[in-house]
């Protein structure tokens, strides 16, 4: 399994990441890692070791454009 994501798939699941925590946030609900993982398409079969740090990058980079922009995404509704 490949460990680190492109560009364009990084960006595509940011992109869903932000979504999902939306709608944690709007439905007052948490959500573990793993099925994060699955919520923005990044896991499609069994959750390994390496998907742990992509969900981490992911959401990383939702935190700099937060940063960037002056948002705040929800990321107390993700359980480690």
């Amino acid at each position: 399994m490949e460990t680190k994501l492109d560009t364009l798939h990084t960006l595509q699941f940011a992109c869903g990441a932000v979504a999902v925590l939306r709608a944690l946030e709007i439905s007052d609900a948490t959500m573990a890692y793993s099925d994060f993982g699955k919520a923005i398409g990044l896991v499609e079969g069994a959750w390994e070791p390496a998907h742990r740090q992509q969900v981490a990058d992911v959401l990383d980079l939702v935190s700099a454009v937060d940063k960037q922009t002056g948002s705040a995404s929800a990321f107390h509704r993700i359980d480690p």
